[in-house]
């Protein structure tokens, strides 16, 4: 939160000041879209380091959820509200802790030493249609296996999710068989 309000700072910093001695300067769409998307980014951002922090310090099993990333006290609950959506703050038990989705959707992998021979897997997304009828195009912001936020074109994003639901069908297949080793009776 505290670097979203910097970010936030910074840009409006940069958007008043040419406009400074202006009685009431119009405000730019394309710059607030950008700043939107900044703050977006950021959430992204510190669900992979909540995701990363529960991986380590619960020997290498990822979070079942963002909820309990939020439980645990790795992330805020206003880490899942993308100010692209529009919507207030999520509902929440006494705990905090959100009781309906949030604008982010969450894919826990399992650890593997090949996460995926083909490209970059999806750990989380923004929900695509927060950018319906934006300035921004057709696509979303995706955090990836490197734990790197990028926009991705609606097409490309399609792809990595596929890809991503591909390779965990096949890691759950090889996980769920029987060791080779041990014959079952």
């Amino acid at each position: 939160m505290r670097n979203q309000m910097l970010i936030l700072s910074l840009v409006l910093a940069l958007v008043c000041v040419p406009g400074c001695g202006e009685s009431d300067p119009e405000p730019d769409p394309e710059m607030a879209e950008l700043v939107k998307r900044l703050i977006s980014e950021g959430n992204l951002r510190e669900i992979g380091q909540a995701t990363y922090s529960y991986f380590m310090e619960h020997d290498s099993v990822p979070a079942p959820s963002l909820a309990i990333l939020v439980k645990e006290g790795l992330l805020k609950a206003d880490n899942l509200v993308s100010p692209m959506s529009g919507r207030g703050p999520l509902k929440t038990d006494e705990n905090g802790v959100p009781t309906e989705p949030g604008d982010y959707v969450y894919i826990p992998l399992p650890h593997s030493n090949d996460l995926s021979p083909d490209g970059e897997l999806v750990i989380a997304y923004e929900r695509p249609e927060n950018y319906h009828g934006s300035l921004s195009g057709q696509g979303t912001l995706v955090l990836q296996t490197h734990y790197g936020v990028n926009w991705m074109e609606l097409e490309d994003f399609q792809e990595a999710l596929e890809r991503t639901h591909k390779w965990l069908a096949e890691h759950n297949k090889q996980s769920s068989q029987p060791s080779p080793a041990v014959e079952s009776e």
